[in-house]
């Protein structure tokens, strides 16, 4: 084979060997293949001949032998720089198939339109990686750099710079899988954010009335809650608030039907409120891990049990919530008290009053014995202190029925509050305020209207009465100070054989020194004006 063309016999076992490595690798979870070993390395060259000075050698491990000339090499075109490069990557995409590496990444960053680049290391080697962006949202959790991965890709080379780059479609993290490690890294961001602290969490209440229940409306979660719910206190409400618990667009589901129940609590409807869902893979779990779903649990006003999975199963949303119960039915039994446990409650302190006057009433009697033992046989006194005796029991046995009757009518009108603390009593109590209120804001209303319009009515009277006496009054003035204005005005003047003399911009001439002989003038008479030119001006005494 000559050194400078390739055996297409050659290139052909190449990709054979290519093709059995790849069958042999197996899937991108499959650890049992060696990375590296994608491609077996090329068989060494066949023994050849050595050109000298034109002259075909043979090599030392062949008998020597005169060989003829090698023909004249065929002249060819020089490639362009794009058509080496392009000739590079067919060959290349066209001899390695899909491969799996594993390295280390380093130098990451994001591109326009949410592309990965970052590069693949080890001790001896690094080759740059793109991950495309449909890739890249698909992963569940984030790459870091320093993070060792398996990756499965295709080789290319990039022609703007003559680099070879591995086109990656799957990766994960090695030693965990890819939902694990972003378990880990959510549960991380969260716990830095104190999300989990336990000053955090609220404490249940005692009497839940009103329960919001957010899982699937189908199957037996809702049941057995409902079914513990039933046994343990029938006086709760439970409101069921469906949402999708597994599949691609459950953790979306799940946060809006959380925020249903928070507007639910924001208006007084709701105690608590219970998440919920039965066991199932990591896979099945994971829209409860989701960073969404744990904002809005932690975002819910109301305190949040987390019932979701076995006892072995953990999630975000355990951890966020005010509650963690190990299953869904015990998420219900921790929400739910005992009816019958709250009676005992109830009854405990009559217990204990009644406790107390038995007490009180022993040590009365051993008083009265020893007085009587003090006494000795004196029958009046004993009679006294038998008659204050008898008083004395007749008071407490007279305290006692009424601490008695004071415990009974307590323990009714706890019973009367829990009843009326039903939502349909008070919606029932509510309406009646309501209507006596808008009854009482009716009347108060027609009545204030009625004095406004006589008041009004008054007011009207009093302003046309006032309005016609002050138009009578101007009337009377303004004639007045017409007939003196008149009397005044230099018109009135006129009217007795005088005239007014003025410049034509209307300035009065009061004396000769205001005009010049040749001076334009308008002379007013009564009813006419006449426009003159003065022609002399006699500075002598006028007769």
């Amino acid at each position: 084979m000559s050194s400078g063309r390739i055996n297409p016999a050659l290139l052909a076992l190449r990709r054979g060997s290519v093709a059995k490595a790849d069958k042999g690798q197996g899937s991108l979870f499959d650890r049992s293949s060696t990375p590296g070993e994608i491609l077996p390395p090329l068989s060494p060259p066949l023994p050849s001949t050595a050109t000298v000075s034109g002259t075909a050698q043979p090599s030392s491990s062949r008998p020597s032998a005169t060989l003829a000339p090698l023909p004249a090499a065929v002249a060819r075109a020089p490639l362009t720089v794009s058509q080496l490069t392009g000739q590079l990557r067919q060959l290349v995409e066209r001899t390695f198939d899909t491969v799996l590496v594993t390295g280390e990444i380093t130098g990451m960053k994001s591109g326009h339109g949410g592309h990965c680049y970052f590069s693949l290391k080890d001790d001896g080697a690094k080759i740059d990686a793109v991950m495309w962006s449909r890739d890249h949202k698909a992963l569940k959790f984030k790459l870091e750099t320093g993070m060792q991965v398996v990756a499965r890709g295709k080789l290319t080379i990039y022609p703007p710079h003559g680099k070879y780059q591995l086109t990656i479609d799957r990766i994960e993290p090695v030693g965990a899988g890819a939902l694990q490690a972003a378990f880990e890294q959510i549960k991380m961001r969260l716990a830095a954010e104190g999300l989990f602290a336990p000053e955090r969490k609220r404490r249940l209440a005692i009497l839940p009335l009103t329960v919001a229940i957010v899982t699937s409306p189908t199957g037996a979660v809702i049941r057995d809650i409902v079914t513990v719910a039933t046994r343990r206190f029938p006086q709760a409400r439970l409101l069921l608030v469906p949402a999708k618990v597994q599949g691609v667009d459950a953790a979306q589901s799940i946060v809006y039907a959380l925020k249903r129940a928070s507007q639910l609590a924001l208006r007084g409807e709701v105690s608590v409120v219970i998440v919920a869902r039965g066991g199932g893979a990591m896979e099945d779990l994971w829209c409860f891990n989701d960073e969404r779903v744990a904002r809005a649990v932690v975002a819910c006003p109301m305190p949040v049990v987390s019932g979701v999975g076995h006892e072995t199963d953990f999630t975000i949303c355990d951890f966020v919530a005010d509650v963690r119960a190990p299953t869904p039915s015990a998420a219900a039994e921790l929400v739910f008290p005992v009816a019958q446990e709250l009676r005992a409650r109830v009854g405990r302190p009559l217990a204990r009053i009644q406790r107390a006057l038995r007490h009180d009433i022993t040590r009365d009697r051993r008083r009265l014995e020893i007085v009587q033992r003090a006494l000795g046989d004196g029958r009046s006194l004993l009679r006294d202190h038998s008659q204050r005796l008898d008083a004395t029991m007749a008071r407490i046995e007279a305290a006692l029925t009424d601490r008695l009757h004071d415990g009974r009518l307590a323990l009714q009108k706890a019973a009367s509050r829990i009843e009326r603390a039903h939502p349909a009593a008070r919606l029932i109590s509510t309406r009646a305020c309501l209507n006596a209120t808008q009854t009482r804001i009716a009347a108060a209303w027609r009545s204030a209207l009625k004095d406004q319009r006589n008041i009004l009515g008054a007011i009207e009277l009093r302003m046309r009465s006032a309005v016609r006496s002050a138009l009578k009054d101007s009337g009377v003035r303004l004639a007045h100070n017409a007939g003196r204005l008149h009397a005044l005005s230099p018109l009135a003047v006129l009217t007795r054989g005088y005239s007014l003399t003025r410049t034509p911009d209307g300035r009065v001439i009061r004396r000769a020194s205001d005009v010049t002989i040749g001076d334009r003038v308008d002379i007013r008479f009564e009813r006419v004006q006449i426009r003159a030119v003065v022609e002399a001006i006699d500075e002598e005494d006028c007769p």
